[in-house]
């Protein structure tokens, strides 16, 4: 099976979506479901016996930047700071996390689960596109 069809598979299991996992069967919790989802990631795209400490640094990092993202979206809420800044805040973020996990990884583990790092200047996020829906929420 291709890398890309197990990590399919795997993410329809998380989320209940096939059969073998039940119809219905989901995750609840969002902090549970991106673990599955990165475990499910790294054991699609590298094999499941991939260096523990590499998987659990990844796990670090990936968590840390859930949590940067959830403090950005309560600013933002909050209108503490705007959809601008809240796009700036999160692709500066995202940038340095994925340098860190390319760090952790190596540049060919990195790339075959995440692909290339976008130019900083071109960002994770669309701001135009992001902006967009913030005015559609806000309405």
């Amino acid at each position: 099976m291709e890398p890309e069809d197990e990590f399919d598979r795997r993410v329809a299991q998380i989320h209940g979506l096939s059969e073998s996992a039940g119809f219905g069967s989901a995750v609840v919790n969002p902090a549970d479901s991106r673990h599955a989802e990165l475990l499910a990631l790294v054991h699609s795209f590298l094999g499941e016996g991939y260096d523990g400490e590499k998987v659990a640094a990844l796990e670090t990092l990936h968590a840390e930047l859930a949590s940067r993202q959830t403090a950005l979206v309560r600013e933002l809420q909050e209108r503490r700071i705007g959809p601008d800044d809240y796009v700036r805040m999160l692709n500066a973020s995202a940038y340095h996390v994925f340098e860190e996990m390319k760090d952790v990884l190596g540049p060919t583990d990195f790339d075959k689960l995440f692909g290339p790092i976008p130019d900083p200047s071109v960002g994770f996020v669309d701001a135009e596109a992001f902006r967009h829906a913030h005015r559609q929420r806000s309405k």
